[in-house]
């Protein structure tokens, strides 16, 4: 088997000249996300339902892809999407969608989840009380508020 570095150096300097299977793949999924994404087809639509059903399992912001890959990657139900995030992360690339709104309620408009990190739960703990808010459909503080005052 030829060593990974040989394959991929450039013929310029001996190499084979393959190219890393990853990145092509990476730029691949880029580009169909800039030529898709909102756009009136059924694609686009479905692009655009993979990351509204990703932030809300994460439920940690409205910019999934810039955040951490390891941390929140467990909590995420494989994807087209989360296979982006994945090689966003390992790349260090950032990709960041700017027609995201989900309305903040009142005043308590923390992202509930942000607050639990910050609490210092285990990781276990955290996967546990996401699929807990999940099922309850929580976001954010405020939602909570909300339900303890019309009980």
């Amino acid at each position: 088997m030829t060593p990974k570095e040989l394959r991929q150096l450039s013929k310029g300097f001996y190499g084979i000249g393959c190219q890393n299977i990853g990145v092509e793949c990476y730029i691949v999924q880029v580009n169909k996300l800039l030529m898709h994404y909102c756009c009136p087809s059924s694609l686009g639509r479905l692009m655009l339902i993979s990351l509204n059903l990703m932030i809300l399992e994460m439920g940690i912001s409205t910019q999934p892809l810039l955040e951490s890959y390891t941390q929140y990657g467990s909590w995420i139900t494989s994807s087209w999407l989360k296979s982006m995030w994945e090689k966003c992360n390992k790349y260090d690339d950032m990709v960041e969608f700017n027609n995201v709104t989900i309305a903040l309620p009142r005043l308590e408009g923390e992202w509930l989840m942000r607050l639990l990190i910050r609490l210092r739960y285990s990781c276990q703990e955290l996967e546990q009380l996401n699929r807990v808010r999940i099922s309850f459909q929580f976001l954010f503080i405020g939602y909570i508020g909300g339900i303890m005052q019309a009980a």
